[in-house]
């Protein structure tokens, strides 16, 4: 072999050796029927996920343990007390053993929310909210377990499944958060409810800043977070708010000059990260003040929540992308991509970030840009990370499990 051709050879495998170690960190992937929204449950000794119609167990090396059929679609994460399972699907919730046998179900039925396409110049229809991902996940506390779904929020004891209460909340796909006897969700209505845990009355109402019927795709659709006695959520009415979670007073609000805000929040150490839609950017902010020290720019939508390790956040996006983001510098670095958006997100993801939209702006045609962006990226809905590894969920029912922290060599 001449000089040349060895060079040749050489340089072939360094670029090799470069792509494998950019994705090395994907350490298994495991595929379910429909979408991965809910984040995935980490136990001591198994892994809980949903995806279409299934709940499954799975060991921390990816391989099924067991699977239930819930009879209907999930979009939720499984909640656990420690001895039950918990599931919320659009039939009702379901409660399993930890080895996945069914104990109880409560029947109640929950759909995509619709949305007035009045505002969008679609007439007098209403239309399923194609943007609309998730459902309620439920929680559990003192014996009984919350939830939301269209129908409104719901209490229920966790041991037998008996209804203790309903309240009609609008459409509540939230998953709610407590407080000192308070339970807050939010709903579609753009209305935060403080209810009484207990009783089930309404303590305190918040409405969202812009008026509800004004404009498309409105409302909360981001699960609460509570800390220090505060509320903290977004709305897609450009808004994120800290509420007094006793009161439901506003202590201060950042408004975003386009975006829906596009992920819950996560807290830590008095800082609030979260992911915005349009505005393309992980955003740090003040838990007390609400000042902005962080503006990284992921190059899309983002609507999982983010998680983070003690130095970095990871933030994950709609096409199908993981960056990691370190806290002090702000600088982030891209970790992970999907094997469908590898091959194909060219095509989707504008030059200076943004999708490359279809140009087709009835309800049909917004449809279809969802569904374009699915089959393009595999988007990234759901991440959780837990002993060194992160889980992703994603839009085409993929779970993929990564080590986040291999160095990445140039």
């Amino acid at each position: 072999m001449d000089c040349i051709n060895q060079i040749k050879l050489y340089v072939c495998i360094v670029l090799l050796i470069f792509s494998v170690n950019l994705h090395a960190h994907s350490t298994w992937r495991y595929k379910l029927p429909g979408p991965v929204a809910g984040a995935p449950l980490v136990l001591k000794d198994q892994i809980i996920a949903t995806g279409g119609s299934l709940v499954v167990g799975l060991n921390k090396e990816g391989k099924l343990l067991w699977q239930w059929n819930l009879g209907s679609t999930t979009a939720a994460s499984a909640a656990t007390d420690g001895e039950y399972l918990f599931i919320n699907a659009d039939n009702g919730l379901h409660t399993l053993s930890l080895d996945g046998k069914p104990l109880w179900y409560f029947k109640s039925e929950d759909s995509k929310n619709l949305i007035d396409g009045r505002p969008m110049g679609w007439g007098e229809i209403f239309v399923p909210d194609a943007w609309s991902f998730y459902r309620s996940s439920p929680i559990v506390a003192g014996g009984r377990v919350y939830f939301g779904n269209q129908q409104g929020t719901f209490a229920l004891d966790a041991k037998t499944g008996k209804q203790l209460w309903h309240l009609s909340t609008g459409v509540t796909h939230t998953t709610p958060a407590i407080y000192k006897g308070v339970l807050v969700v939010g709903s579609w209505n753009n209305t935060l409810y403080g209810i009484d845990i207990i009783s089930g009355s309404i303590n305190w109402t918040f409405k969202g800043k812009q008026p509800y019927g004004q404009i498309i795709y409105e409302g909360f659709n981001q699960s609460p977070v509570i800390s220090d006695g505060t509320v903290y959520t977004g709305n897609r009415d450009t808004y994120f708010y800290a509420i007094d979670a006793e009161t439901g007073k506003q202590k201060w609000s950042y408004k975003h000059p386009t975006s829906w805000i596009g992920s819950p929040a996560i807290e830590e150490d008095g800082e609030l990260y979260f992911g915005m839609s349009d505005g393309l950017t992980l955003i740090r902010l003040n838990a007390k003040s609400g000042n902005q020290s962080m503006n990284f720019n992921a190059n899309f939508f983002i609507f999982a929540k983010p998680q983070m390790t003690d130095a970095q956040v990871f933030v994950a996006t709609m096409a199908g992308q993981v960056f990691a983001v370190d806290k002090k510098s702000n600088k982030g670095q891209l970790i992970f991509t999907t094997p469908d958006c590898l091959k194909k997100c060219e095509s989707l993801i504008k030059p200076r970030g943004g999708m490359k939209y279809i140009n087709d702006t009835s309800a049909d045609g917004m449809a279809r840009n969802v569904e374009y962006m699915v089959d393009v990226a595999d988007s990234l809905l759901s991440m959780t990370y837990s002993d060194n590894t992160l889980y992703l969920g994603s839009a085409k029912g993929h779970i993929y499990a990564l080590n986040p922290h291999i160095e990445i060599t140039h």
